[in-house]
């Protein structure tokens, strides 16, 4: 009896070596998931986590940063994951109104003033990290009054519309994972229709310049960060101060109604800091009756998020004093 032998051709060689690049990839970012954040045991996990942290602080000495405006901070919280046979079937099922008599505890817990009170927590912990390595953060309630922002406020999530929150859902094979997006307070979301999308990019990348030259900033942050933690302990999975630098200013040979030049600016995109996995607590946040401890939750978030900006602000020190 002859062995039977499937020989690849030239193409099917190409979709296998695709597929084991696909594979490899997804095993990597869940490898990387794996790592935990041992709080009682920091020395061990200082290792590992530094290898999770991608810091690009070259650009920030490059471009003389000494002032930034905090544009956006938003945090994104895994609120629940269900099966959902029809995920695929049915092109209606995009967006979740979670009501509350069927929301579990844990969605409870995480409930939008919950959220918003996380993600404004962080926020104020970036501005004090930026101060203290000598880095001035414009206020919040000065650069708001820009008309350049006000215009991008016309186009942003309303308030009193719909509360500042977003529920999405993302399938993948069976599983519908529900996400609440909140932002920091005296922060609002970007736009999710098309049209309003559309406008807004153009304010972000021809116009916005003209307040980081109003207020004699060199640079815009934006803090993105994500929680997953359904098993009774959060999970640190996203981390992002994304900053926009590099303004340049161009004569677009045109005056406005005032008589005025008109110019257009634009700058560059660079995540300064950006964590390449994800963080585990190592411990458990459930309670003895099997409830989840929200004051123990609560501290969970805080030690993973304040020690990665810990280390980042060695860096960032070290960077900007290195002269």
């Amino acid at each position: 009896m002859k062995a039977r032998v499937n020989v690849l051709n030239g193409r099917s060689l190409k979709k296998f070596l695709f597929s084991m690049s696909v594979l490899l990839f997804f095993t990597s970012n869940y490898l990387a998931g794996q790592i935990k954040f041992d709080p009682a045991n920091l020395d061990k996990s200082e290792k590992t986590i530094k290898s999770l942290i991608n810091a690009k602080i070259d650009d920030l000495k490059k471009q003389n940063v000494k002032k930034i405006i905090i544009s956006g901070c938003k945090g994104d919280f895994v609120l629940s994951r269900e099966t959902a046979p029809d995920a695929f079937v049915n092109p209606d099922m995009t967006h979740y109104e979670i009501e509350k008599n069927t929301r579990s505890e844990f969605s409870k817990m995480l409930d939008q003033i919950y959220c918003v009170k996380i993600t404004t927590r962080l926020l104020d912990s970036v501005i004090s990290l930026f101060n203290h390595a000598g880095i001035e953060v414009v206020p919040v309630e000065t650069w708001q009054q820009h008309k350049v922002y006000q215009e991008m406020l016309k186009l942003m999530i309303e308030a009193d519309v719909d509360e500042n929150k977003r529920y999405s859902v993302l399938f993948k094979t069976t599983t519908a994972t529900r996400t609440l997006s909140v932002p920091a307070i005296d922060y609002r979301l970007e736009p999710e229709k098309l049209i309003k999308m559309m406008q807004y990019e153009k304010l972000r990348t021809q116009d916005k310049g003209k307040m980081l030259e109003d207020y004699g900033a060199q640079a815009f942050c934006n803090i993105a960060f994500s929680i997953d933690g359904l098993m009774g302990k959060p999970n640190l999975t996203g981390l992002t101060l994304f900053f926009e630098t590099g303004m340049k200013k161009y004569d677009m040979g045109t005056k406005d109604k005032d008589g005025n030049k008109v110019y257009m600016y634009s700058i560059t995109s660079n995540p300064i800091l950006n964590i390449k996995g994800a963080m585990e607590y190592n411990t458990k946040t459930l309670s003895e009756s099997k409830r989840i401890d929200a004051k123990k939750y609560d501290q969970a978030i805080l030690e993973m998020q304040s020690y990665i900006l810990s280390l980042f602000q060695d860096k960032l020190i070290s960077a900007l004093n290195d002269q």
